[in-house]
């Protein structure tokens, strides 16, 4: 008991029971730079998340002892060690002891000296389990632009992508390089990242990395995407322009016999397709100008209550002609015969028609497509199924960004311009919902749609007439590309 009491009080400690501080000694006070109600009386989660511990171990779940760091008042990271021992009647007391760290200390205490230029932003990360201990303004401020959101990133991992992530974790002794980087608003940064690690006693290593958006690499990977944009769009004007011509001159023809008995036929085929390019060349433009006014943030939502049941059937029911053209089987399969939830009739029935084209223009005559819809915990999940040509693994992280094809040969199998599913994503998450795709090469794909299971108030049950009036047009125009 002697022995014990020694240690309590060489050591900075704290004293909980049923998992709430009741003592914290003078020693642990000074290490951590709290005042004693800020400690005691609190959870032993509100102190590791006041010690900024969280992420790298529950206080709760110690058992054994523990070597990582803690954040003073003033956001000092301390290389600490932490054990436990249990006392009686639910108590515990935790010892926590400061580890000489001349290199920690070195590198904190000439921080504002790092010689970097005023652009880069610097960050210092633990090795190899990469906690940010601290970082200058400039880091914060970039975290912003590239659109990540983190409140506070002191005793957190970095917040980067994966590709990001093992790039930092390298740890060799020095290295530069520049990656591209793409933030959740899908706007794209391209950053050069250099990262130097410092080695100290007892093979501490720590990173020193900057970070650094180049303006060069930028510009040229934009005019990269302006080009694949300029080659794919015009690819895609160019066909329906090419057959309306082509129409057109045979109309032409056919107008100038004398008398026009028996090419009647002939005449109405012709002016089909001049009219159904049309329609896609309309799609086109519409949906240009659909995803610019959405990342402008002009283009809004309007909730209504509605039977989404009802809505899927009668889309289904409304491309039956062009799946019976293919000899395909299009089924609806539904756990319930009325759901009531907020959406946008007319928005979800392009993001549903949109899907159905793509399982169309993908599978192989006679066919089948599987729409399922399914109520899980707080959202509904509208499932696209199709036993088509499929979708390589390579491809399932790009497939939903503008303007990406899987197939941009010149005889790829169907046309686009690989702007539909980037439409169907962005309406999708107008609803707060989210979108993701499963697919195996040569079986087929499961696009899933999930919308939160909500209803808004004040809003009676019922669709737009001025919709419903125009619904056979819009039809036209969303599967204008399947050729029927």
């Amino acid at each position: 008991m002697k022995i014990s009491l020694i240690k309590s009080i060489e050591k900075a400690c704290i004293y909980s029971e049923k998992g709430t501080v009741y003592k914290a000694n003078e020693k642990f006070l000074n290490l951590c730079g709290y005042p004693s109600d800020y400690i005691v009386g609190k959870s032993l989660r509100e102190v590791g998340v006041l010690l900024r511990i969280y992420f790298q171990v529950c206080l709760e779940d110690i058992k054994d002892t523990h070597n990582l760091y803690i954040f003073t008042k003033g956001d000092m990271p301390k290389d600490v060690t932490i054990s436990c021992r249990s006392l009686k009647e639910n108590k515990k007391v935790y010892y926590i002891e400061e580890n000489t760290n001349s290199l920690l200390e070195g590198i904190i205490k000439n921080f504002d000296n790092i010689d970097v230029n005023d652009k880069e932003a610097i960050v210092i990360y633990s090795y190899p389990d990469c906690i940010h201990l601290k970082s200058n303004k400039r880091y914060i401020d970039n975290l912003a632009l590239l659109d990540i959101k983190v409140d506070d990133p002191i005793g957190l991992e970095p917040p980067f992508p994966k590709h990001v992530l093992n790039l930092i974790k390298k740890g060799k002794s020095f290295y530069k390089q520049g990656v591209e980087f793409k933030g959740s608003n899908m706007g794209l940064s391209y950053l050069n990242i250099e990262v130097r690690v410092m080695v100290g006693d007892k093979d501490k290593k720590y990173l020193i990395c900057s970070f650094e958006e180049t303006v060069e690499e930028k510009i040229a990977s934009a005019l990269k995407i302006q080009e694949d944009v300029f080659i794919n769009t015009s690819h895609e004007l160019k066909t329906p322009l090419n057959l309306i011509f082509s129409a057109s001159q045979l109309l032409n023809i056919y107008l100038e016999k004398d008398p026009l008995e028996g090419i009647r036929d002939d005449m109405i085929y012709s002016n089909k397709v001049i009219v159904q390019n049309c329609y896609r060349l309309t799609k086109l433009i519409n949906n240009i100008l659909d995803i610019s006014r959405i990342e402008s943030g002009f283009y809004k939502l309007n909730l209504s209550n509605n039977n989404i049941v009802d809505v899927i059937d009668d889309v289904i029911e409304s491309v039956s002609e062009y799946t019976k053209a293919r000899d395909m089987q299009i089924i609806f399969d539904t756990e319930v015969d009325e759901m009531i939830i907020a959406f946008d009739v007319y928005k979800f029935e392009r993001i549903l028609l949109n899907l159905i084209s793509n399982a169309i223009k993908f599978s192989n005559p006679n066919g089948f497509i599987l729409i399922k819809l399914t109520y899980k915990d707080n959202f509904v999940e509208i499932s696209v199924k199709d036993d088509g040509i499929g979708i390589d693994e390579k491809d399932l992280d790009t497939i939903f960004e503008k303007f990406k094809q899987v197939n941009k040969s010149l005889d790829r199998i169907s046309e686009g311009t690989g702007i539909g599913l980037s439409l169907v994503k962005y309406l999708v998450e107008l609803h707060k919902g989210k979108v993701s795709v499963e697919s195996t090469l040569d079986e087929g794909s499961i696009f899933k749609v999930e919308i939160p299971n909500i209803t808004v108030d004040n809003v009676e049950f019922n669709q737009d007439d001025h919709y419903h009036k125009n619904k056979t047009e819009m039809i036209k125009f969303e599967l204008s590309d399947i050729y029927s």
